[in-house]
């Protein structure tokens, strides 16, 4: 469709095989395996591969066969893993819907069902084995100039890759300074007269990172 000029953009899970193309790394994308807090295959601490001939499996439907639900797909089919895929659809509130039935276990990527989670709707199912994270690319053509829409969307997604990246690289540097700071609070509580000091110190030394 890029090709043909139907789109102008496109994000795809891999890099186009077309030299008219260009793909600039966006962001990577974890899909995460999720199954309803009350389900009984929530309680396990971690399911095998051969598991997932079982129990139902609800997961995202993609006419291009590139979206990274697919290529997890079709890598266990590879395998010789025969999937036990209830349904497929384009909606992930359909698939969410499923889930909380108890149906059996939804596919999506964590950004979708983060506020579930967050919430306690649904766990995380820990699947042995399988990777579910995958680089994801901007697309567009690269001799046919962008429309001015075009163009103010693809600035949209560079400000929004570029505040994830750093977002992530001052919590890193947040953990760093906390685990730094172990030792510290250690002698702190030995010390005990100093360690109100010591406490204000390092939430001023956080903030301000």
């Amino acid at each position: 469709m890029l090709l043909k000029g139907e789109l102008e953009l496109a994000v795809c899970s891999r890099v186009p095989a077309s030299a008219e193309l260009f793909a600039e790394s966006y962001v990577r994308l974890k899909l995460v395996a999720f199954a309803a807090k009350n389900d009984p295959v929530a309680k396990k601490k971690e399911l095998s591969l051969s598991d997932l001939e079982k129990i139902p499996l609800f997961i995202r439907s993609n006419s291009s066969g590139h979206s990274t639900t697919h290529l997890v797909m079709n890598e266990l089919r590879k395998q010789g893993y025969n999937l036990n895929i209830a349904m497929r659809s384009e909606s992930p509130e359909a698939i969410m819907t499923a889930v909380r039935q108890r149906l059996g276990i939804g596919f999506l990527y964590y950004d979708a069902v983060k506020a579930e989670i967050e919430r306690g709707s649904f766990k995380i199912i820990q699947i042995h084995g399988l990777k579910m994270e995958n680089q994801t690319y901007i697309v567009y053509h690269n001799q046919r100039p962008l429309s001015p829409s075009a163009g103010e969307f693809l600035k949209l997604l560079r400000q929004w890759r570029d505040a994830k990246k750093t977002k992530k690289t001052v919590e890193e540097k947040k953990a760093l300074v906390l685990a730094s700071l172990v030792p510290l609070f250690y002698a702190a509580y030995r010390l005990s007269p100093f360690m109100s000091n010591v406490l204000r110190f390092s939430r001023r030394l956080v903030v301000r990172i």
